[in-house]
């Protein structure tokens, strides 16, 4: 993953990052289920586990529409993106 680290925080800092900022707090449902599916193809495509895991739990809680955890699974978005960023550090 280190050699297509710049692409990943390119991503998310000009992606990612905004488009959570825009859903976090609205609760728009659709918006939600689009921002998590665009992370989870990413997320697959450069093979980031932690990410693929959460877009998953994102997509689960739409589909029960559960969401008391949703809110607390976008909310938990800052940190998956502080590990991810962290390895750009080591």
């Amino acid at each position: 993953m280190n050699f297509r680290l710049p692409e990943i925080i390119h991503k998310f800092r000009t992606d990612f990052i905004p488009a959570w900022e825009g859903i976090k707090d609205q609760f728009v449902l659709f918006k939600i289920e689009k921002f998590a599916n665009e992370l989870k193809a990413f997320a697959e495509n450069y093979e980031i586990v932690i990410l693929i895991e959460y877009a998953d739990k994102i997509i689960e809680d739409l589909d029960v529409v559960d969401l008391e955890s949703l809110s607390d699974i976008l909310a938990d978005f800052s940190q998956i993106v502080d590990k991810i960023l962290s390895f750009s550090k080591n």
